[in-house]
Formats: C-alpha cells, structure tokens, sequence
C-alpha cells in the first residue's frame, strides 16, 4: 500500500522530538514570509519615533524596502494589533527635517513589528 504525502509528512512531524518541530514551524514561518515579501529589503539601523493608538515610543527600523519595514521596539508585541495604524517620524540624518510616514502593522514578533506603508492619499 503507498502512503500519502500527507500520510508521510504526519508521520515525520509526529515522530520529531517537540525542539525539531518548533525548529521546523520557525523555518516554515520564515520561508512564507519570504516568499510573500513583494520588494527586496535592505538592512538599516535607523532610529524612529512613531505613534500607535495614541502612544508615543521610540524604535529603530532593521530592513526597510518600498513596501515597508522591520521596526525594532522595547514595546510588547501584545500591545499591537495587526491591522493597526502607525505613524512613523524619521529625522533626515544631520537635519533638523523629519518625514512622516502612515502605515499598518502586518506582522507581529516579541520585540519587532512589520509596518506595511499605506499608500499616500
């Protein structure tokens, strides 16, 4: 009788110890959201202040692309939401200019969010 490839996976899956299956689940997470990614990001280490449901931090955004951000912050991950708006302040470097940008969080890490740009109106 074959088996499956479900039948297979199920098997595999059930017979790793609950390390190797949190290592596969990290990995899998990891791939998707590679794959779902529509612009390159680029590494950064850029400091920023935004607002989030009227609150007032600091952060500093890892990887930025056209689309987005990777923003850093000592905040919760719990007291975001995904779907939330945000608001970004990023000063130009040896400036006293600032650009603010509105955007939306997408993804949520214990000490990192993805804010996904909202497009301007």
């Amino acid at each position: 009788m074959t088996t499956s490839n479900k039948d297979r996976l199920f098997t595999l899956i059930n017979d790793m110890s609950d390390e190797e299956q949190q290592d596969l689940i990290t990995e899998l997470e990891e791939r998707q959201s590679r794959d779902m990614r529509r612009h390159e990001r680029q590494s950064s280490s850029v400091s920023v202040d935004y607002v989030a449901q009227d609150h007032n931090s600091k952060g500093v955004i890892k990887d930025i692309s056209i689309g987005g951000v990777s923003l850093e912050t000592s905040e919760i991950g719990g007291s975001f939401s995904i779907g939330e708006d945000i608001i970004l302040t990023i000063q130009y470097p040896n400036q006293e200019k600032y650009i603010k940008i509105r955007g939306e969080v997408v993804r949520i890490e214990p000490q990192r969010i993805g804010v996904q740009f909202k497009k301007l109106s």
